[in-house]
């Protein structure tokens, strides 16, 4: 009968941790007046690009929006836009029905249905160049081959300079039927058991 205890202790540690998760997200800083992007595209759904202050993510700048083909490198100033010195990665994907759907660095602000899941990827090819990566499709039909979009970003005229930093997951999703079902069998057996021991 002591196991009881220790078993919904268990639950509730499990639960606890998992309400309390971090991620890692990106942020971008560039030391340094000028900034250069280059934008390949391969998937079929259209998507926008944008950079945005990360403490201010309606703060965006443009860099490419859906329809126009991506050409070659592209040059920002930092006296256009005052976000490089701690910004993140915003895209827009449209699918071919006309959903909408935001995929940020910081994936406690994507679309609903993904919210918490990470949809950009980012590695360092080259000293101060730096390749991310668009995972355009919602998780539930997603490939994950991570080449819808590709992004090469860097310091023309300074330094750029990436630093992951750890971050509290949202709020978890409301749980599917089969693991509200396992739960509350879980709770029900114990009820009994707790029943047949007054008795």
């Amino acid at each position: 009968m002591k196991k009881i205890p220790l078993l919904f202790l268990f639950f509730l540690f499990f639960f606890t941790c998992v309400a309390n998760a971090t991620q890692v997200i990106p942020i971008f800083k560039l030391d340094g007046s000028l900034f250069v992007v280059d934008v390949q595209e391969e998937a079929s759904w259209e998507s926008s690009l944008f950079f945005y202050k990360t403490d201010d993510p309606q703060n965006q700048l443009p860099v490419l929006q859906a329809g126009d083909e991506p050409g070659s490198w592209q040059t920002f100033s930092a006296n256009d836009w005052d976000g490089f010195q701690s910004f993140g990665i915003h895209f827009q994907t449209y699918s071919p029905s006309g959903e909408l759907y935001d995929w940020y660095s910081d994936p406690r602000l994507n679309s609903p249905e993904d919210q918490g899941i990470q949809h950009v990827f980012w590695n360092q090819p080259a000293p101060g160049i730096w390749s991310i990566h668009l995972e355009d499709l919602p998780s539930r039909w997603s490939d994950w081959d991570r080449d819808d979009m590709v992004v090469a970003i860097g310091g023309l005229c300074g330094n750029l300079q990436l630093t992951e930093i750890s971050v509290d997951n949202p709020p978890a999703p409301v749980p599917e039927p089969a693991t509200i079902l396992l739960f509350g069998s879980g709770l029900a057996g114990l009820g009994l058991v707790g029943r047949r021991k007054i008795k």
